[in-house]
């Protein structure tokens, strides 16, 4: 990721959720959040796969409160949680 900044790239969401998804995969959650707000910083709008992923973290985590925190957020950015 940070080569990606250094050559001036801005990765593409799908990019964004592929390191999220490592983050959280080896129960890094908070690694995962800096790669989110790096993303915001770009200017890369979530999709409904990277809150997906930061729900599973958040739910593995046992932090149930912001799970559900998250998921409002998710709504409030119109973003249509998958059934």
């Amino acid at each position: 990721f940070q080569q990606f900044e250094q050559e001036g790239l801005v990765p593409s969401v799908y990019t964004f959720s592929s390191l999220i998804n490592v983050h959280v995969r080896s129960g890094d959650l908070s690694g995962a959040l800096k790669v989110r707000k790096a993303m915001r910083k770009q200017g890369v709008r979530p999709n409904v796969g990277i809150f997906t992923i930061l729900l599973r973290g958040y739910s593995q985590a046992g932090n149930m409160s912001r799970a559900r925190a998250l998921l409002d957020e998710m709504v409030a950015e119109d973003i249509r949680p998958d059934t």
